[in-house]
This record gives C-alpha cells, structure tokens and sequence, in this order.
C-alpha cells in the first residue's frame, strides 16, 4: 500500500509541515512512522482512535497505525471532549492518539505519554479483548449522524484502490504537490492525502482555512 513512502518518492518529496515551519523528507517521515509502529507491536489487531489535524504528528501517527496493522478510527482533534468521550465509549480503542491536553482527561482510562510534534499517545489500562475482524483497517466517520457516532468500514484494499483510482483518473505522480484544504478526518481530505502518499508526492500540510490569507501565502509559496 502507500505507507512504505521512501521506495516511492522522488528525491525532494515530502512534507512541509506549516506549524513547525519545517520539511520532512519521506525517508525521514519512514523512519518516524517505523519507530513509533514499534510502540504499537502488540498481539493480535486492535483499534485505535486518532484525533488528526493535518499536521505531521498526526501523519506520523496514521501510519505508524497502519504499519502495525491495526484498525483506525479517524476523528478531528478539534472535536468537541464530549464526542470524544462518546466515541472512546462507543468503540473501546486500545490506543488514543492526538493532542496532550486532549488526551489528558482520559488518564484514569490510559496510560498517556508525550510524544514529538504536539502529539500523545495513550494505551488503555484495561484492554478490550473484543476481536476485529481481519480485513477491518479504518472506520471513518460519517457526516451529519445523530444520536451514536456512526463509521463506514474500510479495508486495506478499500483505501489503496481508492488511492490508485484518484491517481490515475488526475494523472497524479511524484512531481506534483497537494495542500490540505479539507481535514484528515473528512472522506475528501483523506482521499487527497492517500492518493499523494500513493504516488510519492508531495504534502503541505495546514489547519488555516481556505478562506484566510494564511493559506493562500502558503499555497503560492509551497504548493
């Protein structure tokens, strides 16, 4: 699939994270991915639940989830906490990826530990040994559900024929460069994210809306 990025990507490629104001060349997001995949070695497939802006955090964390071969619940880190709560009581993840301050409330349920760029990670103090289903790779979130937090379920090969479908419909390769207009836990936003990480291009990653001044400077001067 696209989360081995280094064996695909051109010299150059990566992404431009704009909170930290810095480049990550794929050979460097590889190795990031790799080593927190480690933290996540655990038998059998569980869920975890990460809370994503578009930041390199939060792609460092989505695949180092995927490399693991666990299943993924995609939210938005500016979720409201009591949707959080929802979804963790709804769904019982293993692990919780997302922003400290986020993550900090639930400490009586995980054991919460600082990572690198902005992120935490949080491991259930009781597990939920409840079994997923082999083929189960990502929930992703619908929009415009009432009541209980309602996902689609995706596979492995749900997500990379996506992937390779966008990118041969637009032509997309390794010489091209996409800004996060829409976020990772949005169908769209995904899709974009996935399609580049499939062809090895490049990334600018943004929270600044479409509709600012900010993320038109960026675009001119990155994408």
């Amino acid at each position: 699939m696209f989360t081995q990025l280094a064996q695909r990507s051109n010299t150059g490629c990566g992404a431009f994270d704009s909170q930290s104001g810095e480049f990550y060349g794929y050979s460097r997001i590889d190795q990031l991915a790799d080593e927190l995949s480690a933290k996540l070695a655990a038998p059998g497939k569980h869920l975890v639940l990460l809370l994503a802006d578009n930041s390199i955090g939060s792609l460092i964390a989505y695949l180092a989830a995927l490399r693991a071969g666990h299943a993924l619940l995609v939210a938005s880190a500016t979720v409201d906490a009591s949707f959080v709560k929802c979804y963790v009581d709804s769904y019982r993840p293993e692990w919780l990826f997302g922003p400290g301050a986020v993550l900090a409330s639930f400490a009586a349920a995980y054991a919460v530990q600082t990572l690198a760029h902005g992120m935490s990670v949080g491991q259930a103090r009781s597990p939920d040994e409840g079994p997923i289903h082999p083929s189960l790779t990502m929930l992703l979130l619908t929009s415009g559900s009432t009541g209980s937090p309602k996902a689609v379920r995706l596979s492995t090969d749900n997500l990379a024929s996506n992937a390779a479908a966008i990118c041969e419909y637009l032509r997309i390769d390794a010489s091209q460069t996409a800004i996060t207009s829409l976020p990772m836990s949005y169908s769209y936003g995904m899709s974009v994210l996935n399609s580049q990480l499939h062809a090895g291009a490049s990334l600018v990653l943004t929270n600044a809306s479409t509709t600012t001044a900010e993320f038109w400077d960026l675009f001119r001067a990155r994408a």
